[in-house]
């Protein structure tokens, strides 16, 4: 179903707009079929009619007049668009006499319900006028967003009441002539068809080249050794800001966040109380602190020693021999210490 409610029209309108731009904001965590669609219907209609895409966005961001009433007109809009009017719940079905009472004013609640989404889309399209005064009474041919490759419906069923809507009886209404007769024409430009569709070429082109220069950085960090192929995604999104500039030198429009790691899934059952015990006790426990080794040292002889004497003349001669025997001998008693033996057996001084 397209946004506007009156389909009859050749011509789209500011409301077209202003429902485009609702749709497109209502669906950003829709499935990706359905955000790209309206995400393309809403670039080729602001391209049609000569205003900037994201324009909106910086005017709610920047001005102070309307743009209250925009979000709040977005909001409004995009509750009819995907509410049920009355549902049958699983535990409690309706019996054929509540169903025929259902039946009997469903029509009305859906008409009451289009209307009042219409009206929505009527104040929104007074505002991007006021917005965008230059679209005023701008004429743009719906055809033109077949022309320009667009799907004539979304991708994606809608909710239960827009399939609702749809089904529900059309009532008669004066018969026009059929398009193919009249000539119709609009201010649509064919240098402004062949822009917008150089720009969607454009569009696509470099999301496909930003895909590409992610594999061809990620691989370069595979063949480097930096991380492994299962967790190189995680390992750049981590990097420090230097160590990323230096390997994403000659990709300068790359950034950490296109590797960012899909989110861990979230634990739907919380753990029981003995797993929350555990785990308190486990984070808490004390680190095993290794067990000092105490080496002896034996008193010093107060009495002379000439053969102290003679060694220590030596070891200045040698210092070199004399330190690998030290460690020897240092080896030697630490055996004895560890197998319960006391080092008095010892005839040669420690220190040696």
């Amino acid at each position: 179903m397209t946004p506007s409610k009156d389909t009859k029209n050749p011509y789209l309108s500011p409301d077209d707009l202003f429902a485009s731009y609702a749709l497109m904001r209502g669906t950003k965590e829709a499935l990706p079929e359905t955000k790209a669609y309206h995400e393309k219907r809403w670039r080729f209609m602001a391209g049609l009619f000569g205003i900037n895409y994201r324009a909106p966005d910086r005017m709610v961001r920047d001005c102070e007049s309307g743009t209250g009433l925009l979000e709040g007109l977005i909001r409004e809009r995009n509750k009819l668009e995907y509410s049920d009017l009355l549902s049958v719940h699983d535990d409690r079905a309706w019996g054929k006499k509540e169903q025929e009472l259902y039946d009997h004013y469903k029509n009305a609640l859906a008409e009451k319900v289009d209307d009042l989404r219409g009206y929505y889309a009527q104040i929104g399209g007074e505002l991007f006028v006021r917005l965008f005064p230059e679209i005023e009474g701008f004429r743009v041919l719906r055809t033109r967003l077949e022309e320009l490759g667009l799907p004539s419906t979304p991708p994606e069923p809608r909710a239960e009441m827009m399939e609702l809507l749809e089904s529900r009886p059309v009532e008669k209404r004066e018969t026009m002539p059929p398009l193919q007769i009249q000539k119709l024409k609009d201010d649509i430009t064919r240098d402004r068809i062949i822009s917008l569709k150089v720009s969607e070429e454009v569009h696509a082109r470099g999301a496909e080249s930003r895909a590409q220069d992610v594999d061809m950085l990620r691989q370069r960090a595979l063949d480097w050794g930096l991380a492994s192929a299962e967790s190189v995604d995680s390992f750049i999104f981590e990097m420090p800001v230097q160590d990323f500039l230096k390997l994403a030198k000659g990709f300068p429009t790359l950034s950490r966040i296109d590797f960012r790691p899909p989110e861990p899934p979230k634990q739907a059952v919380s753990p029981g109380v003995l797993a929350q015990i555990s785990a308190f006790l486990s984070s808490n426990k004390p680190q095993a602190v290794p067990i000092p080794i105490n080496i002896p040292e034996e008193p010093l002889s107060l009495t002379p020693d000439p053969l102290r004497e003679q060694l220590e003349r030596l070891r200045k001669e040698n210092p070199g021999l004399f330190k690998e025997y030290s460690d020897a001998h240092i080896t030697h008693a630490m055996r004895f210490i560890f197998t319960g033996e006391s080092c008095r057996n010892c005839t040669v001084d420690n220190e040696f």
